[in-house]
């Protein structure tokens, strides 16, 4: 889904005109899915985690893509991810502080957050097309954030037990983070725990 107000990225070399030794134009990315993430624990925030999931059938390069935190108040990037490697079809990649990535399944792909993390929100986080800046998947939380988000934002995080805010069922992506997302316990890595709802 597109999103407005994206504009290609500041030192992007991608052309959109393909392989400079190909007459084919260059293939969009597939589209990766924003698919759980957790941006507020009890006391210090020490195992803040966004995950993505591909929901394609085969494998994608990672450097084909950005994955960009959002602040809500004025709509600017706060924090820019990229990615490299492959991941498989299904395959998770997670952004997360250590001890979350730490405690991943071996062989999950992963990177570490960047100093200050997430904030609480309002705020966003979307994957766009490295190339072109244009926004694949987005979620916009504590509120709504023009740019970052599909439809309604998704559920409050709360901070009575340990939980986070993921996709239900896991990779549907209906353009409504309202509708898709609900918070549970987490598993950063893993399939999300759609049984196990959690409630203020």
């Amino acid at each position: 889904m597109d999103f407005p107000g994206t504009t290609s990225p500041q030192g992007s070399t991608g052309s959109g005109r393909g392989d400079p030794q190909s007459d084919a134009p260059r293939q969009p990315a597939a589209k990766l899915t924003i698919n759980e993430f957790d941006y507020d624990q009890a006391g210090a925030d020490t195992a803040e985690f966004v995950e993505i999931v591909n929901p394609n059938d085969s494998a994608v390069d990672l450097a084909d893509y950005r994955i960009e935190m959002v602040n809500g108040s004025n709509g600017r990037r706060y924090g820019t991810y990229a990615p490299t490697g492959s991941l498989t079809a299904g395959g998770y990649f997670v952004i997360a502080d250590p001890a979350v990535i730490d405690a991943l399944p071996a062989g999950t792909a992963a990177m570490p957050l960047k100093s200050g993390g997430l904030q609480n929100g309002p705020d966003g986080i979307r994957i766009v097309e490295a190339a072109t800046g244009r926004a694949l998947d987005g979620v916009h939380y504590q509120g709504s954030v023009p740019g970052a988000g599909e439809g309604g934002p998704a559920p409050k995080d709360t901070t009575a037990a340990p939980t986070s805010i993921g996709r239900c069922p896991g990779g549907f992506d209906s353009d409504d983070n309202g509708a898709d997302f609900a918070t549970m316990t987490p598993t950063p890595g893993a399939a999300n725990a759609c049984a196990d709802p959690v409630s203020d």
